[in-house]
């Protein structure tokens, strides 16, 4: 009398467990990609509360985002706003084409005082509905003029999460 498995059986139990754990794998990973958006859209939301908190006191946007610049208004920079390693995070993700902003007028000349802003964030995962919802907006094709000489405007089509103030 065989006790023992067969290799042929052995093989289909070996295939099994090699698509089972293909199947988790993928989803672990989609999901992982997912938090990190996540939390991408979050910082940017955390940004846009700082910028509204700036607008309330200095009654324009900030043409820069950095701790350097002084305000338009004189009272505080919008560093008070945001930690000091937020900023600075935003600000790297700024420099590697990961988050954008750029402050607008409100006309096509691009002269100071900024009263609205484009800001937004790249997402890993271009099939989220979050895109489908967000502004997509483009100021070259626009009426707002850019604040900034140094900070250009972008484009907002997907896979960017972008949004406009006002």
């Amino acid at each position: 009398m065989n006790r023992g498995f067969s290799l042929y059986e052995l093989l289909v139990v070996i295939a099994i467990l090699v698509i089972l754990l293909s199947i988790i794998i993928g989803s672990f990973s989609s999901s992982r990609e997912r938090t990190r958006d996540d939390a991408r859209i979050a910082q940017l939301q955390t940004m846009s509360l700082a910028l509204q908190e700036y607008h309330t006191i200095c009654k324009s946007y900030p043409a820069e985002l950095d701790a350097t610049s002084s305000s338009d208004c004189g009272t505080t920079l919008f560093s008070a706003f945001v930690s000091s390693d937020e900023l600075t995070d935003i600000m790297d993700k700024i420099g590697t084409g990961e988050m954008y902003y750029a402050p607008l007028t409100g006309s096509a000349s691009g002269s100071a005082p900024c009263y609205y802003y484009h800001a937004g964030v790249t997402l890993e995962n271009t099939g989220r509905k979050i895109l489908a919802e967000d502004d997509d907006y483009d100021s070259k094709r626009g009426s707002l003029g850019l604040c900034s000489v140094t900070r250009g405007d972008f484009d907002g089509a997907d896979p960017i999460f972008d949004i406009k103030q006002p």
